[in-house]
């Protein structure tokens, strides 16, 4: 599996020491079992891609496992091995007393059993058909996983260049310039595990369709490593999501003194066929808002292929929810950054260290 990495240039020798994730590896079982927290930062700008990517790599293996199980599939497989059992068996029936008449006979003849061993190609083909056409429809999926890396890319997902981030070293002299690009890396949030990042979720102000009554973020990133899952971390990294929308809205707005009832929108995409992650963000109050069949948004798309994800249902939605900002200390999100021990200390509260 390629996993993405800023080493694709000439200057990789001069980024600062990255913090090494390979997912096809377990964790070090020599380091500390300790969990921390941390924003993003030069060390860690690699490992929070090689997450990302993580996330489109699992979603191209349920894309697939979707198709392969969806109904139309399944009478794809039931209308051809019908088919194909009818076709090499149409001679036995044509010489039978009708349908119980050939039955009988199949049950007590072992020269028409020996017919089906026929059906094997026609498994075989059929197999392949759906195999090669979930393989071409969930491709953009493998394809933003490959591409995550290029510039344009990194420019969708973080809002700035993760290759020029990586390159500075926070305890060196830094210019005003440098210090507003690392200043980037507070939107992404990473948990980390044996001194390895395992979930990570990174979010993007959406200043070009805000305003100071109605300010849009996006989280454009969020995946936890496959095997701590059923920790719960999506979670936390969603109520992270929240608070640190509320304090970019906060930053956005300082000018105005009034910020009662202004709304903060927060928007993730999602695919159909991840239903589990679609009915986690239901619960956390996020609503559908609009739905499209190109699963990979900086692509246009062909028409053959949004015509078949339309008639298996695949598609990207995107869903919101709305917090309604309040005044100074009248603002929950705003007291629960001041208050809540997770956003406080370097370690989540939910989990403890390891003895």
């Amino acid at each position: 599996m390629r996993q993405p990495t800023l080493g694709a240039n000439d200057n990789v020798l001069s980024m600062v020491a990255q913090k090494f994730v390979d997912l096809n590896e377990p964790l070090n079982p020599e380091a500390k079992p300790t969990l921390a927290k941390s924003s993003l930062t030069p060390e860690y700008a690699e490992a929070s891609l090689i997450l990302h990517g993580d996330y489109y790599r699992q979603l191209q293996g349920s894309c697939n496992r979707y198709i392969f199980w969806h109904p139309i599939s399944m009478s794809i497989w039931v209308v051809g091995l019908v088919a194909a059992a009818a076709y090499f068996l149409r001679d036995y029936y044509a010489i039978s007393n009708g349908l119980l008449d050939f039955f009988a006979q199949f049950v007590a003849r072992s020269d028409m059993k020996f017919e089906l061993i026929y059906l094997l190609p026609c498994t075989v083909l059929i197999f392949a058909f759906i195999g090669l056409s979930a393989h071409l429809l969930s491709d953009d999926l493998r394809d933003i996983a490959d591409k995550l890396d290029q510039p344009d890319r990194i420019e969708e997902l973080y809002g700035f260049d993760l290759r020029k981030f990586a390159k500075e070293d926070p305890n060196s002299r830094l210019s005003p310039k440098q210090k507003a690009l690392l200043q980037n890396g507070e939107n992404t949030h990473l948990i980390v595990y044996r001194n390895s990042p395992i979930a990570v979720i990174t979010l993007k102000p959406l200043l070009d369709n805000s305003t100071e009554a109605n300010y849009f973020v996006r989280i454009t990133g969020l995946h936890v490593r496959k095997v701590f899952v059923k920790a719960d971390f999506h979670t936390l990294l969603i109520d992270w999501a929240l608070l640190r929308s509320r304090q970019l809205f906060h930053e956005y707005s300082k000018k105005k003194s009034d910020v009662d009832s202004c709304k903060i929108n927060i928007l993730v995409d999602a695919y159909s066929f991840d239903k589990t992650y679609i009915k986690f963000l239901q619960s956390r109050s996020f609503g559908r808002v609009s739905s499209s069949t190109l699963l990979d948004k900086s692509k246009k798309g062909s028409n053959l292929i949004q015509s078949l994800n339309k008639l298996l249902g695949i598609t990207r939605d995107t869903f919101g929810v709305t917090i309604i900002a309040k005044n100074g200390d009248e603002d929950p999100l705003l007291n629960a950054i001041k208050t809540v021990p997770y956003y406080k200390s370097s370690q989540p509260n939910q989990v403890r260290k390891r003895k």
